[in-house]
């Protein structure tokens, strides 16, 4: 019995003590917890000041940048300029800082003359910066001190082109307090301060909550008063902003811990810097440590307990086994998650390490580019497969540069082949990770499909492209709404030109503008081509640039030309058939365009047909014929050469261009009246109903040519002599009519002259001769 105590208690004993062991090791285990987890906090507390520091300096990039693009904006403007003449600045600058961050706007022309957009105008002391303007296409300078009152700016410079060479530069100035609002909302959870510097540590400007107490010009000045935490130093932070890297720092001022995280922003040599209290990184790890001390000592009266009750111990061990289980159940719940929604996400994930060069990607890039990715090798490999357009290659290579050279945020936009060879537009973006010697190892990124985006920007670039094409030419231009029948813009000045009133309905306008202004068959073809519904079909149908003409008369009987030109597009943001309509005065091309037609038609003596002419008319009718009748007459003057020899080709001149001017009034605007050669005319008279009226024809010819002369007593008589050949009866072409009506002439020229004789073969032979014209 004493030998079972003895045992029994030596068990007791011995299992205190490996209950004590036991106790004291999960102790310490405990602490290392305690201290692991905190460090944990630590880090994620860092990645967040990080990632706020980075927003904080996009956010100043993006606006310094929307600054940059306006001064350009207006510098492309005034590029548009013959001359910078004083006129011309001073208008144009005078409303150019409305709706900007900009506190004024300066313009300078290379004649020595500043403008500014508050009114001043003055001589430029030194214009050698406008070399530097000139060679970079923009500029942002460093902070500028005003020498008069002490002021601090900032200025964006952007040149003024003039056939090739600089004309003068337009200046943005900005005071950094204008900057200072948006640092304001840059704070981590509300507390500490953020400020902005150059590389060589002179601020621009600060957060309202920056402790003045530490106040001075130079950043690195200040830096240089604080006691680094270790692992920290100010050779590192000055190494760093002068190599123009990120850098944190732990550092202490007045007892008063403090994180610094400073970003370069990307403009010139520009830090954003943000600084918080320590306790406001740790103040989780604080509540933390709390809740593991109380643990500990939990465990510590537990293991107590357990050293007197086994039974307690094991059914201690058995909870823990049990929450161990449940934790890994749930973190294989969490993969499983993670891994739907990376599965069920439109976009491609991929994770490029910068030391072997090896990129995984998500199984999303197969179902995309139906192929399997090049993970080896990138960006040298995949340029060299083919796989990236030959467009693309700078920008992938400069984009697997930039994550090597551990530029925090990193996006391109890149054209991928498929397995089809179609050519995709994706855009890259990738986040860069660095180890604690701040190298960059990796870029975890996102690669989105965006063709359809850049499908609608070169839509969207086209009509933009377009529009100022047409700004030089137009009489009017308007933006039309089809889906919605409505005026985008150019309504008021319409209403204005017409005198119409209406309400703003582009079918009801074009309507009332047919009514008042066209012919009523023009205003049918009018109304039926530029409705709404028609234009929708035309760009449905893939014609983007429908183009009509019509003939107009203005109130004032005025007679014009005007020309209907469309450019069909799609709204990017409505998805409504949308319509540029410019309307452009073309009388002065149809008049010259008619004169060149009269010419090349007509003789230049006379004013009748060209033989060319004539011939090509004659045939044409002919040609369509339309079961009417129809007839040739040629008529020749009698004894013109007596009229050149007596009188001279001048006067001779004359004589034709008056008989041809009689002979023309005999005949209808539809009947072909011409000059063939020397004194020799030809008449086709379309759509005859009887032969008498050729018969009257001809005697009024006669009559009117049959004229007598007189100059100093010299006198000159000539007459007409004509053959006539009727379609179909004496034949069916012009050759066979011109045979037979010449025929004809050369009987009334045996006749004595000064008649007409229609030819008819069977009275021709032997010469005979009707005089009289038979029945039909």
């Amino acid at each position: 019995m004493k030998n079972f105590l003895l045992r029994k208690k030596l068990i007791i004993t011995l299992s205190s003590l490996l209950f004590m062991i036991a106790a004291i090791m999960l102790s310490f285990l405990l602490y290392e917890f305690v201290i692991c987890i905190n460090s944990n906090q630590m880090n994620l507390g860092q990645e967040r000041l990080k990632e706020t520091a980075f927003q904080g300096a996009s956010y100043v990039k993006n606006i310094m940048k929307i600054q940059i693009e306006h001064i350009r904006g207006l510098a492309s403007r005034l590029s548009k300029y013959e001359s910078l003449s004083h006129d011309v600045v001073k208008d144009f600058i005078k409303d150019v800082a409305k709706g900007t961050q900009f506190n004024y706007i300066v313009v300078d022309v290379l004649s020595c003359d500043s403008y500014t957009s508050e009114g001043d105008v003055s001589k430029i002391k030194d214009i050698d910066y406008l070399k530097d303007v000139e060679i970079n296409g923009y500029k942002v300078t460093d902070v500028l001190k005003s020498s008069f009152d002490n002021t601090i700016s900032i200025e964006i410079i952007c040149p003024i082109m003039n056939y090739g060479s600089v004309a003068g530069a337009v200046r943005g100035v900005l005071y950094p307090e204008a900057l200072r609002r948006n640092l304001n909302t840059m704070l981590f959870d509300g507390e500490g301060y953020c400020t902005l510097f150059d590389s060589k540590g002179k601020y621009l400007t600060y957060s309202d909550n920056y402790n003045v107490l530490v106040y001075q010009d130079d950043y690195l000045e200040i830096m240089r008063k604080f006691t680094f935490d270790q692992g920290y130093s100010i050779e590192q932070l000055e190494d760093n902003i002068s190599n123009g890297r990120p850098n944190f720092a732990a550092y202490s001022f007045n007892d008063e811990h403090r994180y610094s995280y400073s970003m370069p922003i990307g403009i010139n040599n520009w830090y954003f810097n943000l600084v918080v209290p320590k306790w406001v990184i740790d103040k989780n790890s604080i509540d933390l440590n709390k809740k593991c001390i109380t643990m500990v000592f939990l465990i510590a009266i537990i293991f107590i307990i357990l050293a007197i009750a086994f039974i307690l111990f094991g059914y201690l061990v058995n909870s823990m086994m049990d929450e161990i289980s449940k934790n890994n159940e749930e973190m294989h719940f969490e993969e499983k998650k993670l891994d739907l929604i990376l599965k069920r996400s439109e976009d491609i994930f991929f994770d490029y390490n910068i030391t072997d060069e090896v990129t995984k990607f998500s199984a999303k890039f197969e179902e995309v580019f139906h192929r399997k990715p090049i993970e080896k090798g990138l960006p040298l490999s995949a340029i060299e497969s083919g796989v990236v357009h030959p467009e693309s290659s700078a920008a992938f290579i400069k984009f697997f540069e930039d994550i090597r050279k551990g530029v925090p945020v990193v996006t391109e936009e890149m054209r991928i082949k498929d397995n089809s060879g179609k050519f995709i537009w994706c855009l890259f973006s990738s986040f860069s990770f660095f180890n604690k010697k701040n190298i960059p190892v990796k870029g975890l990124g996102i690669i989105e499909i965006i063709n359809d985006k850049k499908e609608m920007e070169n839509k969207y670039n086209e009509v933009q492209k377009y529009k100022s094409s047409i700004d030089s030419e137009y009489i009017f231009k308007c933006d039309i709404n089809l889906s919605k029948n409505f005026y985008l813009s150019g309504y008021e000045e319409i209403l204005s030109t017409t005198n119409i009133e209406s309400e703003n309905n582009y079918q009801n306008i074009l309507r009332l503008i047919a009514r008042d202004y066209f012919h009523v068959d023009n205003m049918n073809e009018l109304m039926l081509k530029n409705n709404p519904n028609n234009l929708i079909s035309l760009f449905i149908s893939g014609t983007t640039d429908p183009a009509f003409e019509y003939k107009i008369t203005e109130h004032d009987k005025t007679e014009k030309w005007l020309y209907f030109r469309y450019k069909l597009y799609e709204s990017p943001s409505t998805k409504d058939i949308c319509a540029i309509v410019s309307i452009i005065d073309i009388s002065e091309q149809k008049r010259k365009e008619a004169e060149l037609i009269d010419k090349a038609e007509k003789d230049q003596m006379t004013g009748l047909y060209n033989k060319t002419t004539t011939e090509k008319l004659i045939n044409d009718w002919i040609h369509n014929y339309d079961s009417s009748l129809g007839a040739l007459m040629i008529i020749d003057i009698d004894n013109f050469k007596n009229v050149n020899d007596m009188f001279g080709h001048l006067y001779g001149d004359l004589v034709l261009k008056k008989l041809a001017e009689d002979l023309k009034s005999v005949f209808r605007a539809n009947d072909v009246v011409g000059r063939i050669g020397g004194d020799e005319f030809f008449v086709f008279l379309k759509k005859l109903y009887s032969e008498s009226f050729i018969d009257e024809k001809a005697k009024e010819i006669c009559r009117l040519f049959h004229r007598i002369f007189e100059e100093k007593g010299i006198s000159c008589e000539i007459s007409s002599s004509i053959g006539i050949a009727l379609f179909p009866k004496h034949g069916n072409t012009l050759d066979e009519l011109y045979r037979n009506a010449d025929t004809a002439l050369y009987i009334s020229k045996e006749k004595g002259k000064n008649n007409f004789t229609i030819y008819n073969w069977e009275s021709f032979k032997g010469y005979g001769v009707r005089t009289e014209i038979d029945p039909l």
